[in-house]
């Protein structure tokens, strides 16, 4: 959480009713029975379906009995449209800033891909970048010392313990022998759709990081997903 006092996002002008109604006028809005999109509902013959809601123009929707209209700003349609049509809100883009530089610095980065290669003259091994190819990630480049600022967890799973990592959780591993130089773990992993909302959520947790002054270049290579 960040206070806004410190973080100040002055607008143009303020955004009353009147102004929003004339500079932008005609948006989606989503209609629910009970206010809950992208939901778990059952339905008569109890079968759960994931629903989402319906979305219709905020001028032809009306208020029936139970059902909640609003409007469901989210994936930064703010900015900009996720469907490559031009966003609904144009009209009050000048209103606002166009980037949070910090978060711009920690959650867009790209960084040109590459691959370790053996060299064959003997000077051990090298970088060998890929051509044409670029990979978003996170920007902390040693996971041992985390930025400032942040507040890693240090978990030691032991003999016959199981950790659950969430998907998305950028994490760092690494292995504790036994004295007999020896660790095994087995790793479960559980796929999860990278694509609309998740691809969204997934960018912004790889990202976190990238306080002022880290150097820009190739994510460590001890570096886990």
């Amino acid at each position: 959480m960040i206070d806004l006092l410190d973080c100040p996002l002055p607008l143009r002008v303020p955004w009353t009713d009147e102004y929003l109604a004339s500079a932008v006028g005609e948006v989606s809005v989503a209609v629910t029975p009970d206010g809950r999109a992208d939901a778990l509902v059952e339905d008569e013959d109890g079968t759960t379906y994931f629903a989402e809601p319906l979305v219709t123009g905020s001028a032809s929707a009306t208020r029936e009995h139970s059902e909640v209209v609003y409007l469901q700003s989210q994936n930064d349609n703010l900015r900009q449209s996720t469907d490559n049509k031009q966003t609904e809100f144009i009209g009050i883009q000048q209103d606002y800033p166009p980037e949070i530089s910090w978060a711009s610095e920690a959650l867009e980065k790209e960084y040109p891909h590459a691959r370790w290669a053996r060299d064959h003259s003997g000077n051990g091994m090298k970088l060998e970048p890929t051509l044409g190819q670029s990979v978003r990630w996170s920007s902390i480049r040693d996971p041992t010392d985390p930025p400032p600022h942040t507040r890693p967890m240090t978990v030691l799973v032991q003999e016959g313990e199981m950790l659950y990592l969430p998907v998305g959780w950028w994490h760092y591993v690494q292995q504790v022998p036994d004295n007999r130089g020896k660790v095994i773990a087995v790793n479960y992993w559980y796929d999860a759709e990278m694509s609309g909302n998740t691809w969204v959520f997934i960018s912004f947790l790889r990202s976190l990081g990238a306080p002022e002054g880290i150097e820009k270049s190739e994510s460590d290579h001890n570096e886990d997903e």
